[in-house]
């Protein structure tokens, strides 16, 4: 047995990205500043990437924005990569993914329902 054999392993099994404890469910009122969590321990060299799960295009990937929409942007601070949409609207409203570009599929569901101000 090479030495090679016996670390290789373990440091590969520590640096593969998972996903940190967030909500997954998140109800704002329009208007409100919504912001859709996603933490992700040992990330490394690999990319968040948000989006609409309706739209195959990216949001964000890390800190750059591609969406059109001027209300959406991305917040980053250590493990946390949230999306952001200011003055959230019903069509914001919806499912959206947290990904994490890697050969693993990493993909966290984020449902975010919009209510109407006086709506439960």
């Amino acid at each position: 047995i090479s030495v090679i054999g016996v670390i290789m392993p373990s440091i590969m099994s520590t640096q593969i990205p998972r996903f940190l404890p967030t909500p997954t469910n998140v109800t704002y009122r329009r208007g409100q500043l919504a912001t859709l969590r996603c933490s992700v321990d040992k990330l490394g060299t690999k990319f968040v990437v948000w989006r609409k799960a309706s739209d195959p295009n990216p949001l964000t990937v890390g800190r750059e924005k591609f969406a059109d929409d001027p209300y959406i942007g991305v917040s980053h601070q250590a493990t946390n990569w949230n999306l952001i949409i200011r003055n959230v609207q019903p069509r914001h409203a919806g499912v959206y993914e947290c990904q994490v570009s890697s050969v693993h599929q990493l993909i966290r569901h984020i449902m975010l329902r919009v209510v109407e101000i006086g709506e439960p």
